[in-house]
């Protein structure tokens, strides 16, 4: 058994963890050797994973939270399924990238943008996923088309007031439901 293999049950670890295990060189060996063997899968630069699901990614982009769309087929407020799409603030490429054989969509927010989200339950581990009220603002924020029906569902279970803090927070002044709604 490798020591690499203590890592099995992390949703993600870092060349740094490997390389404390192991050291320097025989940790670049080992995790190239693993990667070619396809027992892990590389989920950001220096970040590794022993489960194949794309969703963990949002460690490796750390501040970061899974919203948008994914957040809707989260939390069951419409039927279609949605690639993991990853809010981060750190300055990286954002766009498409394959993870684990999977699209993975990556979004940049400033860093004043980085909150309303909670640690929520998937499968085995908790992930970042944004909270009802956030997953509304951030699709006014990136002007993301919603379906009325969608957007309906979502709406209905956001905290009005909570909705308007998170507005006026990340510098969105003056909107009310009509207009919201005028954007679907």
């Amino acid at each position: 058994m490798a020591a690499i293999d203590k890592f099995k049950d992390w949703p993600v670890f870092t060349f740094k963890d490997v390389e404390k295990l192991v050291g320097k060189s025989y940790a670049k060996l080992l995790v190239h050797n693993h990667l070619k063997s396809g027992k892990i899968i590389k989920m950001g630069k220096g970040v590794y994973s022993f489960q194949k699901d794309p969703v963990l990614a949002v460690f490796a982009f750390r501040p970061s939270y899974l919203g948008l769309e994914f957040a809707l087929t989260f939390y069951e407020l419409w039927e279609q399924e949605s690639i993991p799409v990853i809010v981060t603030s750190r300055k990286v490429r954002p766009g498409v990238r394959q993870i684990s054989g999977e699209n993975v969509l990556i979004r940049r927010i400033k860093p004043s943008g980085m909150f309303g989200y909670e640690t929520r339950k998937y499968y085995d581990f908790y992930v970042p996923v944004s909270n009802f009220e956030k997953t509304l603002v951030d699709f006014i924020y990136y002007r993301e088309p919603i379906t009325k029906t969608a957007f309906r569902a979502l709406y209905k279970r956001c905290d009005r007031t909570v909705v308007e803090k998170y507005l006026k927070r990340i510098g969105i002044k003056g909107m009310n439901v009509k207009e919201m709604i005028n954007l679907v």
